[in-house]
């Protein structure tokens, strides 16, 4: 049998190549690889520095001052939205080579059409609008770009560790200037902050599951995303009145600013036929002894049937805002019931995952009510899970109209 030659193994290529699963030549200031895909190079730093400063997930809103942080925030404070560790150091961002312009021009062509749900009125404020606040705030022309790359990264399957590796760059950037920025917040930067909170839903809706078929931090993930719904809130909501007399107005869907949420009570549910399940739920929580964790129920659950009953029933901006409107009017007291995985809150997440289930139109939430389902399913015991076949039904039997997104 003939000797087989030796092979050395190098560890110190380029972070693109590692994504890429291609030896990496290792030239610097950039490989040729990168070279030929255009895009920046990357080298890791030492294993000693990475020992000094662990990988960690970093939060984009930064403590606020007591006086300014109410509790529908707290939690958000504690979650994260960066699939890398953040510095706090202000980035100067630039569009630095050709992958940069095509992020760009992919956005504009594209991915703000989808955001905007195709509505012609809405257009313009993610395709021009919030493109020349970018021009003046470039945290936020980071997020634009994260976000191009994060949809190029699920139309282009082949490409999506490269794509993937450019969205994570620019969100980063974007997310510590960002930081510093609400920290120092100044009333003449309420539009480019609001732009960027916007983009940063979508966006962790966007990103890859990667849960690893664990329920528990899969649910961990789902509260990340709800926190970060939450907090939008708090930071805007001083200076929305200046807000409605801008452009970015036009993104609040008429049909909606006149509902009176907190005005969702028993009379109203016993009308409606639309969701029988959710009011035997209701009927159950409210047997519940203890009359703080009973009302933070039978809130979440009326909260909830407010939004099934104005849901529209085809593709429609309005939607993804009333599906915004249920995470933000949850209590504290059932955010903590939900992160100590109490059975009640597991099922009223599952019977959210049906209206998940109805935005499937926008590419970002492609799979997300199977995801909570399914981790809801895996996080009950038994004598729980018959309450799951309501929602597993309806997103089993539910196909609704998908405007072109891509």
């Amino acid at each position: 049998m003939a000797t087989r030659k030796p092979h050395t193994k190098s560890r110190n290529g380029c972070l693109q190549c590692k994504a890429r699963h291609v030896k990496c030549d290792e030239t610097k200031p950039g490989c040729l690889n990168c070279d030929d895909y255009n895009v920046p190079c990357e080298y890791p730093t030492s294993k000693k520095n990475r020992q000094d400063s662990p990988r960690e997930y970093v939060s984009p809103y930064p403590p606020l001052k007591p006086a300014t942080i109410n509790s529908s925030s707290d939690v958000l404070m504690e979650n994260t939205s960066s699939s890398r560790g953040s510095s706090t150091t202000p980035h100067v961002p630039q569009i630095e080579n050709l992958a940069d312009l095509k992020l760009l021009h992919h956005y504009t062509t594209s991915v703000a059409r989808s955001l905007a749900a195709n509505n012609s009125t809405l257009i313009p404020v993610w395709q021009d609008y919030m493109v020349q606040l970018a021009f003046e705030h470039h945290f936020l022309l980071h997020g634009i770009l994260a976000i191009a790359a994060l949809h190029l990264s699920r139309i282009h399957p082949l490409q999506s560790a490269d794509y993937l590796f450019q969205a994570s760059k620019h969100q980063d950037a974007g997310l510590s200037e960002f930081r510093n920025i609400v920290l120092n917040f100044s009333p003449d930067l309420r539009e480019p902050v609001f732009c960027f909170s916007s983009m940063l839903i979508p966006y962790s809706y966007g990103l890859p599951f990667d849960d690893g078929d664990n329920p528990e931090r899969s649910l961990d993930n789902i509260i990340h995303c709800l926190s970060l719904i939450r907090g939008v809130g708090p930071l805007i909501g001083p200076y929305w009145p200046e807000l409605k007399q801008s452009e970015l107005y036009k993104l609040v869907p008429q049909d909606i600013v006149n509902i009176d949420w907190a005005a969702v009570d028993e009379t109203e549910m016993a009308k409606s036929d639309d969701t029988p399940p959710l009011q035997r739920l209701y009927e159950a929580t409210k047997t519940i002894k203890d009359p703080e964790v009973a009302e933070a129920y039978t809130s979440a659950i009326r909260n909830l049937h407010g939004a099934f009953i104005r849901f529209p029933q085809y593709p429609s901006h309005s939607a993804l805002s009333i599906l915004k409107i249920w995470p933000v009017r949850l209590s504290p007291e059932f955010m903590e019931l939900l992160g100590n995985k109490h059975p009640e809150a597991l099922v009223i997440l599952a019977y959210f995952s049906v209206l998940l289930g109805r935005c499937r139109w926008y590419w970002f939430m492609e799979g997300w009510s199977e995801r909570v389902v399914d981790t809801v399913e895996a996080l009950l015991d038994d004598e729980w899970k018959d309450w799951l076949q309501w929602p597993k039904a309806e997103l089993k039997n539910r196909h609704p109209i998908a405007p072109n997104n891509t």
